[in-house]
């Protein structure tokens, strides 16, 4: 894997994983030959963040959007009888 590191190597040679992620981009560490963490720097991470985030005008309807199918139709309630108290 390139651009991965086994934990323990991570953890004893942080200064290099860090420098190594801001010079080549996004590092991946590895626990057990299974990717478990990434690093990744903080600007790439905010715009994939908001990238993936929908903004409010794609939230809200087009003045030509059905909106009548959304909620179902609601059927009558049939009315219960009302219990006597004494």
């Amino acid at each position: 894997m390139d651009g991965a590191w086994q934990v323990h190597e991570a953890e004893s040679r942080f200064s290099a994983f860090l420098e190594t992620g801001v010079r080549e981009g996004s590092q991946v560490v590895a626990g057990g030959g299974v990717e478990t963490a990434l690093l990744q720097l903080a600007g790439q991470w905010r715009r994939l963040r908001e990238a993936a985030e929908p903004g409010l005008e794609s939230l809200l309807p087009t003045p030509d959007a059905r909106i009548e199918t959304l909620a179902p139709s609601r059927r009558r309630s049939r009315s219960r009888p009302v219990p006597a108290f004494v």
